[in-house]
């Protein structure tokens, strides 16, 4: 069933950079996350025509800590994020998400509108449809917008999410978000971000760290998949490619599968917001050299099933590290294709000095398919120190075939970094030779 909806205006964007309430329609929703439709699924709506946010932009968004993350880079004035005069509108996250779109002005310079959201069935999954349009009126007589901007929050659906935009009389699709954990398995407050997807749930949590206990390394030999209790360190980091098994199957060597993961998408060359395992905020970022293509092992369904590789079969695949706080590191390399000859030789780049080469299973068999992963078969791994300022370079070379791959990355921080002696005098330097910082006026 086809479910037209009229939006009601809630919050208009002035051209000074504020949000300013207008009216708020609240509607009564069901408990449960698989719901149906209601009679109007658009509980709000927050449109205007100047997001700082560069568009094109499809966003899901089911928590509160990634809401107020988009609201802040929604604003992006300047301002001091402890201080940010622009309040956020209030969500319930335990019955709602909200779903984010930012176009260019060329087309929607009158603004964004809804036209349908409908819940049905496709051949291969649930779905819910989400259909947006160009506004026919003008939302505003004032100067003409640059991105133009529709938050709407609707329903915790479920099942997998899919974004159309109108185009002439027929609808294309822009965005495909997968389904939603049952409640029943959701147990943290955050799961992963995937390129400009933002998914983190927790339906009654409050985003925030979580508590971190002991490492537990399971390597090398094996290691079994989900069910382990335990979290990777605060500064731990876990990279996956290509594909997201989301909250509940991550299922790396280290950690457990409630533990945060950063997702690097197909074409995907540059990633500069991620988080650690307990879901804060980490400064460091990442940079993957140019790749066009994924596949699947499909005996897998957790942080092993996807992997990235280049069509030419010509290049050496590499991820870099950049602003990696000073520590000895163990790092776990998951490189192998789908099939026994599309191994990688993985070597590792601290600065200027490579720490060594070692490679995944090329013996002819099929052992890279077991669902326990095993040192030398799925992935390698290394033990290295990270000086203040050096980059880290992690290389997948072509082995047993003309392919380069990676599968997924974890990083542990062992121990930290002991200062220089250097370092050490510069924090006992006398009162009067340290510089003034001053606070901005603003």
């Amino acid at each position: 069933m086809m479910i037209s909806t009229t939006l009601v205006p809630l919050i208009v964007f002035s051209f000074v950079g504020e949000l300013k309430p207008v009216t708020v329609e609240t509607r009564p929703d069901p408990a449960a996350v698989n719901r149906p439709v209601p009679a109007s699924p658009v509980v709000q709506a927050f449109t205007g025509i100047d997001s700082k946010l560069e568009a094109p932009a499809r966003l899901r968004i089911v928590n509160e800590q990634d809401w107020q993350r988009v609201c802040f880079q929604h604003h992006h004035d300047g301002t001091i994020r402890t201080r940010n005069p622009h309040p956020f509108p209030e969500v319930d996250f335990s019955k709602h998400m909200v779903v984010g779109i930012v176009e260019k002005s060329a087309k929607f310079q009158h603004g964004i509108q809804v036209t349908r959201v409908e819940v049905g069935t496709s051949r291969k999954a649930r779905t819910v449809t989400f259909d947006y349009a160009a506004k026919p009126e003008a939302e505003s007589d004032g100067p003409r917008p640059e991105n133009v901007f529709g938050f709407f929050v609707i329903p915790r659906y479920q099942p997998q999410l899919v974004i159309r935009r109108q185009s002439g009389d027929d609808w294309k699709e822009v965005k495909r978000f997968h389904a939603l954990p049952p409640e029943d398995s959701i147990d943290v407050s955050v799961i992963a971000i995937t390129g400009p997807e933002i998914l983190t749930v927790g339906p009654g949590l409050k985003a925030g760290p979580i508590a971190v206990a002991a490492t537990q390394d399971k390597s090398p030999g094996k290691t079994a998949r989900p069910g382990r209790a335990t979290h990777s360190p605060a500064g731990a980091l876990n990279i996956g490619f290509a594909y997201d098994p989301y909250q509940g199957n991550y299922d790396g060597v280290v950690g457990s599968p409630g533990d945060v993961w950063n997702f690097v998408d197909i074409g995907t060359t540059a990633v500069d917001y991620m988080r650690h395992p307990n879901a804060t905020g980490s400064t460091v970022r990442l940079r993957i050299s140019r790749h066009d293509g994924e596949w699947a092992v499909k005996t897998h369904s957790g942080i092993f099933m996807g992997y990235i590789y280049h069509n030419c079969q010509c290049v050496d695949l590499e991820a870099t590290l950049l602003d990696l706080a000073p520590a000895r590191y163990k790092a776990y390399v998951y490189a192998h294709g789908d099939a026994p000859n599309q191994n990688a030789k993985i070597e590792i780049i601290v600065g200027d000095r490579s720490i060594g080469q070692k490679a995944t299973a090329n013996d002819g068999t099929w052992a890279f398919q077991s669902k326990e992963f095993e040192e030398g078969v799925q992935f390698v791994s290394f033990e290295f120190d990270v000086p203040r300022g050096e980059t880290v370079r992690i290389i997948s070379h072509r082995d047993g075939s003309e392919y380069s791959m990676f599968n997924a990355i974890q990083l542990v921080p062992i121990s930290a970094e002991r200062p220089s002696e250097e370092e050490s005098d510069k924090d006992n330097l006398p009162l009067d030779d340290l510089p003034v910082i001053r606070p901005s006026r603003r």
